[in-house]
């Protein structure tokens, strides 16, 4: 395939020359996302291979369980330099007009986004003084150069794209960036800005036998107040934690990932490392806001309402509090949430040495 340089002003014809490769057999694999099932067949080895890396637990053997269907065709030119990638929904064709907006809440401040001079496309650079734009996307069409790719948080631009559409797609589940664990049959979330704990204490637990459900997605089922597994493979930085976790890693082989910050950080598959019985949907039963790190654990009990500015700023000061939608979509989603945490007992943690915290969520718990 021709690269005349500016891909980007054909992108049409792009796309038009990598569809005719989709019937081509290629690698395939199927993971389970919330309520929906991602079935991707790929020939750029790179992205399965940092779909089993972070998200191998949530794999499935095949289409053959229950959920919504999503298809995901990616193809790479021969260099390869660019990918294109293609979502369709068989199950609910009409969605491919109604939901063509889904993927507008990929387009964080920090880029720029400009109508292309392709009718129907979109192109975005990495930042304002970037001269060649990384993506390109129309509809369920997508354009991505993987030599422009910015730099940012693992597992990138690609994988978080994928994740972002499939989440972005189910209207009846809510994402938000939290950990949550099965204990005593009951689901806990643990929410905090980035660095409050959440890994520590999630692991911590996953060690002390209870169900780790994922360290920094969590879905609930809005209807039922269910939380469903959703395990990304745990980036444990250096710091406080469990003697178990130092145990795994020292005695179990492991992946390291360079975070931006320069830091190595270990990657973990959680269920391997401590197995316990895999648990279907939890209700959900409590609520913790790690809300700083102190010297011993500290429990607040408190009720979640609108008119609570405090902890509604909280909720506004993470951008990923509620994820995978729309601008427009996420003050629905704040509002779903508080209603959600209003109906469980909810608890100001003030997280202290790793083993101590989690006794005490533990105990709470027990009480409820």
């Amino acid at each position: 395939m021709r690269d005349d340089g500016e891909w980007w002003r054909q992108p049409w014809e792009l796309v038009s020359e990598l569809r005719r490769r989709a019937s081509e057999p290629v690698a395939s694999a199927c993971y389970r996302f919330g309520d929906a099932l991602l079935e991707i067949d790929s020939d750029y080895g790179p992205l399965l291979d940092g779909l089993s890396r972070w998200y191998g637990e949530c794999a499935v053997p095949g289409p053959t369980e229950s959920g919504s269907r999503i298809y995901c065709s990616v193809r790479c030119t021969d260099d390869p330099f660019l990918i294109w990638i293609s979502f369709r929904r068989p199950d609910d064709p009409e969605s491919e007009v109604a939901a063509l907006r889904v993927f507008h809440h990929l387009y964080r401040a920090k880029y720029s986004v400009l109508d292309s001079r392709a009718p129907g496309w979109r192109v975005m650079y990495g930042s304002k003084g970037a001269t060649r734009p990384f993506f390109a996307t129309s509809g369920f069409d997508a354009l991505f150069d993987v030599r422009e790719e910015p730099p940012g948080l693992p597992p990138g631009f690609l994988l978080s794209y994928l994740l972002s559409a499939v989440t972005g797609l189910q209207r009846d589940v809510l994402f938000v960036h939290a950990a949550s664990v099965g204990i005593h049959g009951t689901a806990a979330l643990l929410m905090g800005h980035g660095g409050a704990g959440k890994t520590t204490l999630s692991l911590t637990l996953a060690a002390r036998g209870h169900a780790f459900l994922g360290d920094n997605q969590a879905c609930i089922r809005i209807k039922s107040r269910e939380v469903l597994r959703f395990p990304r493979s745990a980036a444990i930085k250096p710091g406080p934690r469990a003697q178990a976790v130092t145990d795994s890693l020292r005695e179990t082989p492991h992946d390291t990932v360079r975070m931006p910050d320069g830091r190595v950080v270990a990657l973990m598959r959680v269920g391997s490392s401590f197995p316990s019985p895999k648990v279907g949907p939890l209700s959900l039963g409590s609520f913790f806001y790690l809300r700083r790190i102190a010297d011993r654990p500290v429990l607040e009990r408190f009720k979640p309402a609108m008119t609570d500015r405090a902890f509604l700023g909280k909720l506004a000061a993470d951008p990923m509090a509620v994820f995978g939608v729309s601008p427009s979509r996420r003050l629905m989603n704040v509002m779903v949430l508080m209603e959600i945490l209003s109906e469980v007992p909810c608890f100001f943690l003030d997280a202290g040495g790793p083993e101590e915290t989690a006794e005490l969520v533990e105990r709470t718990m027990e009480g409820l």
